[in-house]
């Protein structure tokens, strides 16, 4: 798995900016994004669009916030037990006018996932949000699914309470997580070596 910190750190920080801290507050980020004690959690940079799904960094194209999609971002203090930092896994790329339409830089299901697996591990409500700009409003405690038509089914069925931020994502959460596992036949195997 390749880290992407390095590419990251290359894109633009409207932290940094009148300008960009403006956008920010204009869009109700800012003052989640000034609270937040990890890593930077947002950046911008022109993108282009390749397919459905997926970006690429493009000096002519169209500019974008773009978010990280950390495992556990370091010195994230979950409370889960074993830390340890993982690398930058994915980056998202969104236009603050349309936040329910993003594209990954490599496919990554789902933003927040430490947070399923703190909820799974504490027994604690998960809160699931339905865009990632509507996730960073919330200071990135909770998940995001990116892509459902692959989506983290196990992480979020691990899961006894889950809160969804809206109706539809209610709708597509009750979808990815009925039962997946069906029971495999089971023969018992007879003296010969023949299965029953």
């Amino acid at each position: 798995m390749k880290d992407l910190l390095p590419l990251f750190s290359t894109t633009d920080d409207p932290m940094q900016d009148p300008n960009g801290r403006a956008a920010l507050a204009r869009i109700g980020i800012y003052a989640n994004l000034q609270a937040w004690k990890g890593p930077r959690m947002i950046g911008a940079e022109n993108v282009d669009v390749m397919d459905g799904k997926r970006f690429v960094f493009e000096p002519g194209g169209r500019r974008m916030l773009i978010v990280p999609v950390w495992h556990r971002p370091l010195p994230l203090d979950d409370g889960l037990p074993d830390y340890q930092p993982d690398p930058l896994l994915d980056l998202i790329a969104f236009h603050p006018e349309r936040p329910g339409q993003w594209w990954t830089l490599s496919g990554e299901p789902m933003l927040g996932e430490v947070w399923a697996d703190r909820a799974a591990h504490f027994d604690e409500p998960l809160n699931v949000y339905a865009t990632p700009l509507a996730w960073l409003a919330h200071g990135g405690r909770g998940c995001c699914v990116l892509d459902w038509e692959s989506p983290p089914w196990i992480a979020l069925a691990n899961c006894r309470r889950v809160i969804a931020e809206n109706a539809e994502t209610a709708r597509r959460l009750a979808k990815v997580t009925r039962p997946r596992l069906s029971a495999p036949e089971i023969r018992i195997a007879v003296a010969d070596g023949v299965a029953a």
